[in-house]
């Protein structure tokens, strides 16, 4: 792509509006640490990998896996128990759903067979809220079995899930 810069990130100031300053600090294009756990937290990292790829945990993470999990397994409990009562999730360019009721249809949408088959790539996080992205995989009653990548940002209130804007991308 033109005008694009490969080069490893020091700090960035912003990612859609959730303040992820020095999320990737100082690592490389496949999430490699480059400078010392030291050096990146003076340069504003929240989070950063270690030197053998392992990553501070916290109850947030948790609660995300949680919801992953039950979205493997079409868990309608199990998910639900992650989310606020007036959870609102953007599926955007798609719809927007608000409240559990609206959150519970969803989470078996009639278009689809089956449960989703989902890889989480990454998971950052910065104060209330984690982003993850990855890959997965469905099928529609109507076209059949795709493949997509996703990134998912959950806002927390209380240690619940209070949002989800959802960005998917068909890659198949």
């Amino acid at each position: 792509m033109r005008g694009v810069d490969k080069s490893p990130r020091r700090r960035l100031s912003s990612w859609s509006g959730v303040g992820l300053s020095g999320v990737w600090a100082g690592c490389d294009e496949a999430g490699r640490n480059k400078v010392s756990r030291s050096e990146a937290s003076r340069n504003g990292a929240s989070h950063v990998k270690g030197e053998r790829g392992g990553m501070s945990s916290s109850i947030q993470r948790e609660v995300v896996e949680e919801y992953m999990e039950g979205f493997r397994t079409s868990d309608h409990a199990r998910i639900l128990a992650t989310l606020t009562d007036d959870i609102e999730w953007v599926i955007h360019g798609h719809r927007t759903t608000v409240g559990k009721a609206e959150f519970d249809a969803e989470i078996e949408n009639p278009a689809f067979t089956g449960s989703p088959k989902l890889e989480v790539s990454h998971t950052f996080e910065d104060d209330q809220t984690v982003i993850i992205t990855g890959e997965g995989r469905g099928a529609t009653v109507e076209h059949g079995p795709f493949s997509f990548v996703f990134c998912d940002l959950f806002h927390f209130h209380n240690g619940l899930i209070s949002r989800v804007d959802s960005y998917v991308v068909p890659t198949s």
